[in-house]
């Protein structure tokens, strides 16, 4: 149980509900002690914009019914009514153009009536909605309303009755305003309108403020509650507790902390155009903690889900790759050295990845190396062992060669039986691997005696020695002699006429002894001398062929390393020169 908590997937885990628990905690605590004013406040400037955006629509819904009133003192048609003693034609005039004014205008789904009268005429021009309105039957029944001296003495559009009902108790706010003539300042009439109380109800519906009724319209002395998409007459008296107006974003707002029978609220009011016009909102204590509570939740669900979505990236970035990777180490372990790219992610693990994949290839290739070399290595023990079959033998054999060929006066002979005697000593003693360059050279020497003799002197070889101190320098036994022999067999045999053969020894630099043999036979192609390295290169006509040119090659870097070997040099017809590469280190 104990081994498991300390895996890292149960540490991620621990460690991402951990944190996630604390952040919440200490989210929350932060947000409920200091995050209700800025709730707050926040609302306080929301309901503001919401309630600036509401009064300027409907502020521009009046502005509608005024441009129409200005349209009309400006008609020069409803002048020439007011003026005009031919009342009918005027009349006729003036009731046309009003009609395709209202029905062209866009305030007419606001406005219900508009009536315009001359003074000391009963006549009068009405278009609108005269439905459930007052019937007028002269312009004497406009004057005598109540309310008509106040609003028309007015300087400005003022709504000092509030809303006004009919005795079929339809709502309608009124308007009078006078007409002046033209080029004077003289009074020639009225126009009266009735406006609807849509001009306000329908930008509270269209704002979404279906049935809310904390939404009040105050018009002079009278107070409305928005109300099932209507306006009702309240009561708004209220005690004030606290002025929040230096938090207001917008000029001429009032936001104050007030208290009445039904509890405690704040209370925003946002001017209209018209004076002594306002709309008020009020929102009660509990809709902050409901919003702040509202925010704490969201907050702990997110650090929840946040908290679940990190553990599964984390799992999904370290412990299954992770796994993988022990997976992984565990085939290399039972021998499986095979790449694994889905270990490879392009991530740190996938680096570790990569590197494990190439350090299992490394290990096999290693090992297939280490197979290689052994079976070599044994090889060339054989082949050497049998070279090293009975020498004394052979010795006694050669020398009483020798002295028979001496006795019938055949020198050729006795020298030729006395090279292959020292060189068959040289083979069978020692197992030392290198050899001064000096006992290498003899050993050459030796070789080329009998095979001068066996192509009769047609095959001659010189030497070119630049330093001597190099023939103390160690080589590699038999090197010297598989490519010489190379020279003879594959390099001036097959041209059929004499050829020279040239070893030529000297510093390549401070540390590279180089030796170049050279012979002047048919040469060879790049194709031919890059084979010349390989194997498949490799002769079966006798234990020196045996050896072969890229056998020198291995145990050269074998024995120096990779930097040293042969290098092959030829043109075809003309020439090949072999170069060997040995560190210069003089014994």
């Amino acid at each position: 149980m104990m081994k498991n908590f300390k895996t890292i997937r149960s540490g991620i885990t621990i460690t991402t509900i951990t944190l996630c628990i604390v952040i919440s905690i200490a989210v929350s605590a932060v947000s409920y002690s200091f995050y209700y004013q800025t709730v707050k406040r926040d609302m306080i400037h929301q309901t503001e914009s919401s309630l600036t955006l509401l009064a300027a629509s409907i502020d521009s819904n009046i502005q509608d019914a005024y441009s129409f009133i200005r349209s009309c003192r400006t008609s020069s048609s409803v002048m020439n009514y007011l003026q005009s003693s031919e009342t009918r034609t005027s009349r006729i005039t003036a009731y046309n153009y009003l009609k395709d004014s209202y029905n062209s205008y866009n305030g007419r789904y606001y406005i219900k009536r508009v009536f315009i009268a001359s003074y000391g005429r009963d006549d009068f021009v009405q278009v609108g909605d005269s439905t459930g309105t007052h019937l007028f039957q002269s312009a004497a029944d406009v004057q005598n309303q109540y309310f008509f001296d106040d609003y028309y003495a007015a300087s400005t559009y003022l709504y000092t009755e509030g809303i006004l009902k009919t005795s079929t108790g339809r709502q309608y706010l009124p308007v009078v305003r006078p007409l002046y003539s033209t080029y004077s300042s003289d009074e020639l009439g009225f126009i009266y309108m009735e406006i609807s109380p849509n001009v306000v109800t329908v930008p509270l519906k269209t704002a979404g403020t279906y049935g809310n009724e904390d939404f009040f319209l105050t018009l002079g002395e009278h107070h409305y509650q928005y109300r099932n998409y209507t306006l009702s007459d309240c009561d708004l008296s209220c005690t004030v507790t606290g002025d929040l107006s230096d938090t207001a974003s917008y000029p001429g707002t009032w936001i104050n902390e007030i208290r009445n029978d039904r509890g405690t609220y704040i209370a925003v009011s946002v001017p209209l155009t018209a004076k002594n016009c306002y709309i008020t909102q009020l929102m009660t204590a509990g809709s902050f903690y409901e919003q702040l509570l509202t925010t704490i939740l969201i907050i702990l669900l997110c650090s929840v889900v946040t908290g679940f979505i990190l553990h599964a990236i984390l799992n999904r970035m370290v412990n299954v790759p992770v796994y993988e990777l022990q997976k992984r180490m565990k085939c290399i372990s039972e021998g499986n050295f095979e790449r694994d790219s889905s270990i490879e992610w392009e991530h740190e693990l996938g680096d570790i990845g990569r590197s494990i994949n190439d350090l299992a290839e490394d290990v096999r290739m290693l090992l297939e190396q280490k197979v290689k070399d052994e079976h070599e290595k044994r090889e060339y023990e054989y082949k050497m062992l049998q070279s090293q079959i009975n020498p004394h033998f052979l010795y006694n054999t050669l020398n009483s060669i020798k002295w028979m060929a001496t006795i019938q006066n055949a020198p050729g002979i006795a020298e030729m039986t006395t090279a292959l005697s020292r060189l068959l000593k040289s083979i069978a003693k020692g197992t030392e691997k290198t050899v001064p360059l000096s006992a290498e050279i003899s050993l050459l020497d030796d070789y080329f005696t009998i095979q001068k003799y066996r192509y009769g002197g047609i095959v001659t070889m010189t030497y070119q020695i630049d330093d001597k101190e190099a023939l103390n320098c160690p080589i590699p036994r038999f090197t010297l002699q598989p490519i010489v022999e190379n020279a003879i067999f594959h390099g001036i045999e097959p041209k059929g006429a004499p050829g020279t053969i040239t070893v030529h020894i000297f510093r390549r630099d401070d540390t590279v002894l180089q030796i170049d043999i050279t012979d002047d036979g048919v040469g060879m192609t790049a194709e031919q001398a890059a084979l010349l390295l390989t194997e498949k290169s490799n002769g079966k006509a006798d234990f020196f062929r045996e050896i072969g040119v890229n056998n020198v090659h291995k145990r050269l870097q074998y024995e120096f390393g990779a930097s040293y070997g042969l290098l092959i040099d030829s043109r075809l017809s003309e020439y090949t020169t072999i170069s060997i590469l040995l560190p210069c280190r003089p014994g």
